[in-house]
């Protein structure tokens, strides 16, 4: 479950530019640590699955 809020700033409205700012910076830094999430998995496994490939040669040369 998500709880969310959403607020609707006016482009007239004092604090606009400042909250569209960090609403942008909010979305990128969410949008990066994902990526880097992902990559690691990504890598993770690619190292798994050449270990595994390693122990199977190694056992069928057995």
């Amino acid at each position: 479950m998500r709880l969310v809020e959403r607020h609707i700033i006016k482009t007239s409205h004092q604090f606009y530019k400042e909250v569209d700012d960090l609403a942008w910076r909010s979305k990128n830094l969410y949008n990066y640590a994902n990526y880097l999430v992902r990559l690691t998995v990504l890598v993770m496994a690619a190292k798994s699955t050449a270990q595994m490939a390693l122990l199977l040669r190694l056992l069928r040369s057995l």
